[in-house]
């Protein structure tokens, strides 16, 4: 039998426990037995000073593998060179321009132009189904740059027909 009586650190009852739940020192019968046991201060929490890995302030954790003093700190040091996925900056220079101000009034200035419709198949948002507009620019951003921010580079079109633009059929299409 994998069971074993034990006797509870705070009332005395004797309890049956399956040998995978026997904790090392302080076995307890019930959950009310733990709580009353932290109550008087018969279980102890090893609390300390430490100081956060982000902001350097210390606190008072209950752990010492605690190493932030808030959520906050704990997502600030994972971006950048800390974070899992990083690959030493690699981002390329196109990555970092449609991140820009530039990019986003280039992309509103072509949408507003070609009223929001796909210019393939004509599809417009608000027609019961739900498709993303996308720019594309017909002569390649990556590149020629010199071309990136010309409305009339731009074309306004919806997944579907951006993701067949970018496919090998829609390149050996004839018309």
């Amino acid at each position: 039998m994998n069971r074993k009586e034990l006797k509870c650190h705070y009332c005395g009852k004797l309890f049956w426990r399956r040998n995978s739940m026997i904790r090392c020192k302080n076995n307890y019968c019930s959950k009310r037995c733990v709580r009353e046991a932290q109550i008087k201060g018969i279980i102890r929490r090893k609390r300390t000073y430490l100081t956060c890995k982000q902001c350097e302030k210390e606190f008072y954790g209950g752990s010492l593998l605690k190493k932030f003093c808030s959520h906050r700190c704990y997502f600030k040091w994972f971006r950048g060179k800390n974070a899992s996925n990083w690959q030493g900056g690699i981002s390329s220079e196109y990555d970092k321009f449609k991140q820009s101000k530039e990019w986003k009034k280039w992309r509103i200035a072509v949408f507003t132009r070609d009223n929001y419709t796909c210019q393939i198949c004509r599809f417009r948002n608000g027609q019961g189904e739900h498709r993303d507009l996308h720019p594309h620019h017909l002569v390649s951003a990556s590149k020629y740059p010199e071309f990136r921010l010309c409305i009339d580079n731009g074309l306004t079109v919806c997944v579907k027909c951006h993701g067949e633009i970018h496919s090998m059929n829609f390149r050996n299409r004839k018309y």
